[in-house]
């Protein structure tokens, strides 16, 4: 059995983030990867990733970071009872996080790390943010981000310890200013025109490099950024579909769900019975 211990949305550079507490055996249905990047870190018990059909072990203290696109398995053994801070996220600004940004982006695929943590410091956070729950509402939202983002950067220091990266990825910085754009503001109404002026390029010129660099056209991408938030608040919130769709971005609540039922092969309603079943 799976429960969320505590959930919540947040402003990039996050999109979701949970505690989860397994009770015995959990695993995923399916073989699945995420269009955004996954960090999972063990507070208690253990739990395998699977990535190419080699398990990996991971124990109290130590991180996992999936980038977009590895294709996994997760598991819980049925002899423990697991809890796992998961933290699912886009992209940060270089404004908002300086050069970490370019390590946090979603564009940059496939990669499965594994760090170690020294025991204490996150689970102090991991505490802090339970106990938020009860702050007074005033207050409640910044001291969440505030005590993720601290998380985070400790996440991201200690893969970076131990895989070094280079942050600035090997990207036309004209596709990189698109993508920063386009994150930021995938839930407003978008062109290709619009796309292409913030990249200073032709719209076929924007078109044809973005395809090449990122592996799908660029509206593609909006459209598969919007199906994501879609999923998120269908799973984790109590809006209605028609304020699903208006904050994921789509025109209207009947494109929503046929955009929605052809993505998923689910109609929104029953994504959201399914995931209930689930979490």
């Amino acid at each position: 059995m799976t429960t969320a211990e505590y959930h919540s949305f947040l402003p990039s550079p996050f999109r979701r983030v949970a505690v989860h507490h397994y009770v015995g055996y959990a695993f995923d249905e399916v073989t699945h990867s995420h269009d955004s990047f996954q960090f999972t870190y063990i507070l208690e018990g253990e739990a395998d990733f699977a990535i190419n059909g080699v398990r990996h072990r991971l124990e109290p203290g130590q991180l996992a970071l999936l980038r977009p696109g590895v294709t996994h398995h997760f598991y819980t053994a049925s002899y423990t009872i697991t809890r796992a801070y998961n933290c699912y996220g886009g992209i940060a600004s270089r404004e908002q996080l300086g050069a970490i940004a370019d390590f946090l982006a979603p564009w940059i695929k496939n990669q499965f790390l594994i760090a170690k943590l020294a025991t204490g410091d996150i689970e102090a956070l991991v505490n802090r943010l339970l106990e938020s729950k009860t702050a007074p509402e005033t207050s409640r939202y910044a001291t969440e981000y505030a005590l993720n983002l601290q998380i985070l950067i400790a996440f991201c220091n200690a893969i970076l310890a131990e895989h070094p990266f280079p942050l600035v990825p090997d990207i036309p910085p004209s596709i990189v200013k698109s993508l920063h754009f386009l994150e930021k503001n995938y839930t407003s109404p978008l062109s290709l025109d619009k796309l292409s002026e913030i990249s200073a390029l032709s719209p076929s010129r924007f078109s044809a490099l973005f395809s090449e660099t990122i592996g799908c056209p660029p509206m593609q991408y909006v459209h598969r950024q919007r199906i994501n938030k879609a999923k998120d608040l269908l799973t984790f919130s109590n809006l209605t579909l028609s304020q699903i769709a208006l904050q994921a971005g789509f025109a209207s609540p009947s494109y929503f769900c046929r955009a929605f039922k052809a993505a998923t092969g689910f109609s929104p309603a029953a994504f959201r019975r399914r995931q209930a079943q689930t979490t």
